[in-house]
């Protein structure tokens, strides 16, 4: 669960009516962490409500990356602060809380 966020005109706006999703982390030979494989057809989903909230049900454990899926296409999310990945660690019977995800920019249509 979490909150999508947009900085637009000086202030932090919900990012309303998004579908996220969550992709599989992919390995390369050595057991390295190298991409993430998103498949819409069988990834878990989710859209934000008008408030910007989202939350992911019934997620079986593993590590995701956290998917931005504009439909013409997806977006792994990055945490603007450090520049990493936005990757998730999901432990059976667990509660994630992403807190406030708060962007400068992100690739989707503007009203």
């Amino acid at each position: 669960m979490g909150v999508l966020l947009l900085w637009s005109e000086g202030e932090l706006k919900p990012v309303a009516n998004v579908k996220l999703a969550l992709g599989e982390i992919l390995l390369d030979d050595n057991g390295e962490e190298r991409m993430v494989g998103y498949d819409a057809s069988t990834a878990p989903t989710t859209t934000t409500d008008t408030d910007g909230q989202f939350i992911f049900r019934d997620i079986p454990p593993g590590r995701y990356g956290l998917i931005l899926d504009i439909v013409m296409s997806s977006f792994l999310l990055f945490d603007e602060s450090s520049g990493e990945a936005m990757l998730i660690d999901i432990l059976a019977d667990e509660v994630v809380d992403l807190g406030n995800l708060e962007y400068t920019s992100l690739p989707i249509p503007q009203p």
